[in-house]
C-alpha cells in the first residue's frame, strides 16, 4: 500500500502516459487509475483494523465550500453554448477534486503518512529528471518521440521548444507551466514539515524548475519560499542556517562556470546565444506575455458585459467559444487564469467560494500554508482549476496529515482504554 501512495504522488500529473495508447476518448492517466486503487486500498486497511476515520470538522466544511463551487460550475453549463463540451469538463473537474480529497483523507490517519507523503514528493523528483533525461534522448534522436508510434502512443517525449533553440523539459507533464506547477508542489511539501533531509531534493528541485523556463511555476515558488522564510525567521529568532556542503557546492559550480566563461571565447559566445533569447523570456514584453495581459483584460470585459454573465457566467469550459480570434480552432483556449477563467465561466459567486478555499489556510497559518499559497500565485497568470496538485494543495492546506510520532504510546500500559467500552451486563 505504501508503495502504491508513493507512486501516486510521484506520478500525480504524468499526462505523458496515456495508458489507452490514444485510441480512447480520453487520457487515461496513472491519476485516474491509481485513485480508485489508492482509496479502495486504504479504507480497506482501515475496516480490517477495526478503526473507521471520522471527518474533522476542516474536512467537513471544505466539502461543503467544494460542493457549492460545483454546483454553481454545473449550473453554468446549462447556459453554455457548448454544453456537451461544458458538461465533460465540470465532469473532469469534479473527478479530479473529489479524487484529491478522497486520497488525502484516506491516507491521513497513517502513523506513517507524513513518511508516505515525502517518500511520494522524492519519487515524484526522480520520475521528473528520468523524464527530462529521456525528452533530450528524444530531441537527440537516441529515443523515439512517441513509443511505440504516434498512432499508439503510451508515453509521449517530444519536449516543448522555445524561440526553437532552447528545449523546455517538463518531466512527465505535457505542459511546461503545469510540470513547474509539480515541482513547487514537491518542493513545498518537503519543505513544510517533512522528516527528511531537504537540501539536496530542494536543490535538485530548482534546477528542475529553471529548466520549465515556467514563470508562473518560478512566482509561485517564490511566494511560497517567502512564507516559509518568515515562518523560520519568527520561530528561530531571525537565524537562517545553511548547510555548508550546500554553500561549497553551489559556490564551486559558479566558479567554474565563471572560469570557463572567461578562458574560452567560444564558451562566451554560445553562452550569449542561449541567454540572449532567456532573458527575453523572463520580461514582460515578450510576446507571451503581452498575450496574458490581453486574455486577462478579455476575460473581465467578458464577465463583466452583462448581469447574467456576471452572476453565472457563459459556462464552464466554455471560454474557448469566445477566443477563437486568440486561439483560433483551439477547443482549449482559455482565459490563462483560475480567477479570470472562473470568474468568466461560471460567475462571480464561484470565484469568492474559490478565494475562501485559498484565502483561509493562509489566514490562519496552517501548514500547508506555503503550499496554498504557491498555487494561489500560480493560477494568477495559468488556468490551473483542473489540475490535481492545485486541488492536492487545496485539501492539504485544509485537512493537516496526522503527525503520530508525539502521540503517548498506550497500548502497553495496563491503564490503557480499551477501544470498545465493556458490555454492561
Amino acid at each position: 500500500m505504501t508503495v502504491l501512495i508513493s507512486c501516486w504522488f510521484a506520478l500525480l500529473v504524468a499526462d505523458r502516459i496515456d495508458l489507452l495508447g490514444g485510441t480512447g476518448p480520453i487520457v487515461l492517466t496513472p491519476f485516474l487509475l491509481l485513485t480508485p486503487l489508492v482509496v479502495a486500498g486504504a479504507y480497506w486497511q482501515h475496516l480490517r483494523s477495526g478503526l473507521v476515520p471520522r471527518a474533522s470538522r476542516p474536512a467537513m466544511v471544505f466539502a461543503l465550500l467544494l460542493l457549492a463551487l460545483l454546483t454553481l460550475v454545473l449550473t453554468s453549463v446549462l447556459v453554455s453554448k457548448d454544453v456537451t463540451r461544458s458538461a465533460s469538463r465540470a465532469s473532469q473537474l469534479i473527478v479530479i477534486s473529489f479524487g484529491a480529497l478522497a486520497v488525502w483523507l484516506s491516507i491521513r490517519h497513517r502513523d506513517d503518512a507524513m513518511d508516505v507523503v515525502a517518500r511520494g514528493a522524492r519519487a515524484g523528483v526522480l520520475v521528473f529528471a528520468v523524464f527530462n533525461l529521456a525528452q533530450l534522448a528524444a530531441l537527440a534522436g537516441v529515443l523515439p518521440g512517441h513509443w511505440p508510434s504516434v498512432q499508439r502512443s503510451l508515453v509521449s517525449l517530444v519536449p516543448d521548444m522555445y524561440a526553437g533553440l532552447i528545449p523546455r523539459l517538463s518531466g512527465p507533464v505535457v505542459d511546461s507551466n503545469r510540470g513547474g506547477l509539480v515541482l513547487v508542489f514537491y518542493g513545498m511539501l518537503l519543505a513544510t514539515g517533512m522528516r527528511v533531509n531537504r537540501w539536496p531534493w530542494l536543490a535538485a528541485i530548482a534546477v528542475l524548475l529553471l529548466l520549465t523556463l515556467s514563470r508562473s511555476s518560478l512566482l509561485a515558488g517564490a511566494a511560497g519560499l517567502l512564507l516559509l522564510l518568515f515562518r523560520h525567521l519568527r520561530s528561530r529568532g531571525g537565524q537562517v542556517r545553511m548547510p555548508p556542503a550546500l554553500v561549497v557546492a553551489v559556490s564551486a559550480c559558479v566558479i567554474v562556470a565563471t572560469g570557463g566563461l572567461l578562458v574560452s571565447p567560444a564558451a562566451r559566445d554560445a553562452g550569449a546565444r542561449v541567454v540572449q533569447p532567456l532573458g527575453q523570456r523572463f520580461t514582460v514584453t515578450e510576446g507571451s506575455s503581452r498575450d496574458h495581459l490581453r486574455l486577462l483584460q478579455r476575460g473581465v470585459s467578458t464577465a463583466t458585459r452583462s448581469v447574467p454573465a456576471t452572476l453565472h457566467g457563459i459556462g464552464y469550459g466554455s471560454s474557448h467559444l469566445v477566443l477563437q480570434d486568440f486561439f483560433p480552432g483551439d477547443r482549449y483556449g482559455n482565459f490563462h487564469s483560475v480567477y479570470v477563467g472562473l470568474f468568466a465561466e461560471a460567475g462571480i459567486f464561484a470565484v469568492l467560494i474559490l478565494l475562501a478555499l485559498l484565502v483561509l489556510p493562509v489566514a490562519r497559518d496552517a501548514p500547508m500554508a506555503p503550499l496554498v499559497l504557491a498555487v494561489a500565485v500560480f493560477g494568477v497568470f495559468y488556468g490551473a482549476l483542473a489540475e490535481p496538485t492545485f486541488w492536492v494543495a487545496l485539501v492539504a492546506g485544509w485537512i493537516p496529515l496526522e503527525d503520530t510520532s508525539s502521540r503517548p504510546n498506550t497500548a502497553n500500559k495496563p491503564t490503557a482504554v480499551p477501544r470498545i467500552a465493556p458490555s454492561s451486563s
